[in-house]
Order: structure tokens, then C-alpha cells, then sequence
């Protein structure tokens, strides 16, 4: 057998969205291609209808590497689309290191478009196609099916005009409010060393954060087989009902792209491979290429496979925590004030050494009648910083622009 080189190729699968620009999540995959091959070419995005895409271009590096090494990612290139028509859009604007994002306007569905790149002296082009028009999402849901038990998101797809199959492409992405684990209006002042109170704006801005997430798996869905051409409560996400995602609100967003039969099946081989080496973002062999060719040199792989789409159907569903039957995880550290001191005194430690070497905040309220000038405060207990401050656990202070009031 011909001895083989493994290569590892950085890569990127996209996640697009209507009319804004498209978010990616980075990819690794294994491709076992000849070791004199130490230039392929990868290439990840879509052509979508009145819209702003990214095509991400990326080069394989050897296994070896801790770490993609620049080069792999930093691809010059001219990248633009053109029609079987001869039109062509104006180049891509380089936004990172090998990432063009085209602005594409009306696609027309009589005309075929494909991908040109310019590159290191070649013209790839992907295979021409009409692009396909997306179904609305006709239906986002939500069900859970045991007590205390993981949450499923469904999606429905509406029925085709044709009886020809259809074929899905899902990207999601989550929004959720995120509280502090402990609600407390105290904090331990360093300076004068002594518990002191919060203001109102300074309690809200430790107890209430934002977080969300963009990456994730590939998902993938055919009608092809069913007696109706619709897909009906198909499941394409699962959440742990403890999760800080359903502390209160919680928003998902996806996008359904439809695309042939020849990219459901791409994507379809590079999911299974892909799990069967233990993950979606883990090695693949290289046979799967995609619809990208060098029309210079007809020799050199392409990887990547580029889809032409007239429209992304996007649909979003909030569901409250209180919906669900559910078990907050609470403060990974808290302890009562009495053996706060306990174990403060067989330290010998002042209180404020013990908080700050134990990382702990005070966890209170202010007094219903606020009437004692000395002890103002009603102390619950002490908990880790990263209890009871939304920011130091992983949250923001970027409230979606999209979010309703009333959901605040």
C-alpha cells in the first residue's frame, strides 16, 4: 500500500442566517492525502440570496502541529460569485485571515452561480447551481418528556410544492438570561475591611447576565422516503433540564437551509465518519471532497462543498425556566455564617484574610426595616465569587437586541 501522510485541516462550518452576516464555528478534520499534497485547499461557506456571507479558506497542515500554523489560515485570495449569465459580484473583502465576506443580492432562479477563488496562481469554482428555495420552518417546539429530564427541541418543516424530496440543513443558535447562583445586595469592602452594601444598579449588575452560544453540530434532515414531503416534530436539539440555560429565559434561534441531494449527502457522509471517529468536530478522511474544483490544474483536491440557496427560512422559540420541571444546581461553595467563623478562628485568620484566601462574598440582604445603624445587613452566608457575580461565571452584560421586554 502507498504510504500515506495525515494532514489536518482547519475548516469551518457556517452558520447562516437571513440577511446578516453568517457566524462559523471552527471545524477539524483528518484528511489522509499523498504527502507531496501539502496544499489543499478548503473552503467553507454558501452562496445565499440577499444576504452577507463568509467563505472561509483554509489550507491542510501536518498532524504534528500543537496548533494551525499561520499559513494554514492566512489565505490570500480573490473570491467572488458568478452567474451562468456572465454576471459576476464585486470581489470579497477580506474581514480575517482567510475569511471574505460577499454581499449577494436577488438570486434568479433561471440562472446558475457558482464560487470562483483566485488563488496562489489557480481558479477554483465550484460546481454551477439554480439556487433552491427554503421552506418556511412551519413549526419550533419544545417538549419534556420526564420530570427533571433533558428538554427536546423540534422543528417542522412545511410541505414542498413538488413531490420531490427535500433536504435540510439546520444551524441554531441559543440565547439565555443567566442569574447569579446566590441573589445577594452585600459585598466585602477590602479597604476598610468590613461587609458593606450594594447599590441597587451594582446588585443588577452582579445577579442578572446574558450568555449564548453559536457553535454547534451538524444537523442534517431528508423527507426522502416519507409519505408526506414534510418533516413533523423532527428533533435536531437536546438540552440537560438543570442547565444554567433554563435559569429563567432561554431563546433559540435556527436557521433551515434547503440544499440537493448532492450536499445532504456530503454533509450526511461527513457527520457519519465524523462520529464514528468520536465527535462532529473530529478527524474524517479525505475521500469526501465536495463539488469544488481546480479548472487550472485539475490534479490538485479540493475540499469543501458549496451550496446555492435562495432564501434561509429563520424561526425563534423562548421558553420560560419556570415551564419546566427542573433542579437549580445552586452555588458549587457555600457555607453558613457559623462555620464561617469556626473555621476562620481555628486559622487564626482575621475575617477578611479568610475571605479573600477562600474567595468567598458575603451572601445577604439589607434589613426590611433598615433601622440598626451597626448591623444593617442580614447575613445568609458566603459563597464563591463566582456564585454570586453572573460575570466572573461566563456572562455578559450584551442583552440581545431582539429579546422582548416583556421576557426581561
Amino acid at each position: 500500500m502507498r504510504s500515506k501522510t495525515i494532514f489536518m485541516i482547519f475548516a469551518a462550518i457556517i452558520t447562516a442566517f437571513s440577511v446578516i452576516v453568517v457566524n462559523s464555528c471552527i471545524s477539524e478534520f483528518d484528511a489522509r492525502l499523498p504527502a507531496d499534497e501539502n496544499d489543499v485547499l478548503v473552503v467553507t461557506g454558501d452562496i445565499i440570496g440577499n444576504s452577507e456571507v463568509d467563505i472561509v479558506l483554509s489550507k491542510t497542515f501536518p498532524i504534528g502541529n500543537p496548533a494551525p500554523p499561520p499559513e494554514s489560515q492566512n489565505i490570500t485570495a480573490t473570491v467572488t460569485v458568478v452567474g451562468s449569465d456572465g454576471s459576476t459580484t464585486a470581489s470579497g473583502i477580506q474581514v480575517d485571515k482567510g475569511t471574505y465576506r460577499l454581499s449577494i443580492g436577488e438570486l434568479d432562479g433561471d440562472v446558475s452561480y457558482g464560487l470562483r477563488i483566485e488563488y496562489n496562481g489557480n481558479v477554483y469554482i465550484s460546481e454551477p447551481a439554480r439556487p433552491l428555495h427554503t421552506p418556511d420552518i412551519k413549526e419550533l417546539s419544545w417538549e419534556q418528556p420526564e420530570p427533571y429530564g433533558d428538554v427536546y427541541f423540534r422543528v417542522s418543516t412545511g410541505e414542498a410544492p413538488s413531490d420531490e424530496p427535500q433536504y435540510f440543513i439546520w444551524s441554531y443558535r441559543e440565547d439565555w438570561k443567566f442569574l447569579a447562583y446566590e441573589y445577594t445586595e452585600l459585598y466585602y469592602d477590602y479597604d476598610l475591611k468590613k461587609i458593606s452594601m450594594l447599590s441597587e444598579p451594582e446588585i443588577l449588575e452582579k445577579y442578572i447576565c446574558w450568555k449564548s452560544n453559536v457553535k454547534n453540530k451538524l444537523l442534517i434532515g431528508t423527507t426522502q422516503g416519507l409519505i408526506v414531503n414534510s418533516l413533523v416534530n423532527k428533533r435536531i436539539l437536546e438540552v440537560q433540564s438543570g442547565s444554567d440555560r433554563f435559569s429563567t429565559d432561554y431563546c433559540l434561534t435556527v436557521s433551515q437551509k434547503s440544499v440537493s441531494k448532492a450536499a445532504y449527502e456530503y454533509y450526511r457522509n461527513k457527520k457519519t465518519e465524523n462520529e464514528e471517529m468520536g465527535g462532529i468536530f473530529t478527524p474524517q478522511p479525505s475521500e469526501v471532497l465536495g463539488n469544488i474544483t481546480c479548472v487550472t490544474d485539475h490534479a490538485k483536491k479540493t475540499i469543501g462543498f458549496v451550496s446555492v440557496v435562495k432564501n434561509v427560512s429563520v424561526k425563534r422559540l423562548f421558553v420560560s425556566g419556570g415551564e419546566l420541571v427542573r433542579i437549580n444546581p445552586g452555588c458549587e461553595f457555600f457555607i453558613e455564617p457559623e462555620i464561617f467563623e469556626e473555621n476562620r478562628a481555628k486559622q487564626g485568620l482575621e475575617e477578611w484574610e479568610y475571605a479573600s484566601r477562600n474567595d468567598l462574598e458575603p451572601v445577604g440582604t439589607e434589613w426590611e426595616n433598615g433601622t440598626d445603624p451597626l448591623i444593617p445587613y442580614k447575613l445568609i452566608g458566603w459563597a464563591r465569587t463566582i456564585c454570586v457575580d453572573c460575570v466572573i461565571a461566563g456572562g455578559t452584560k450584551n442583552k440581545p437586541d431582539f429579546w422582548p421586554e416583556e421576557a426581561d
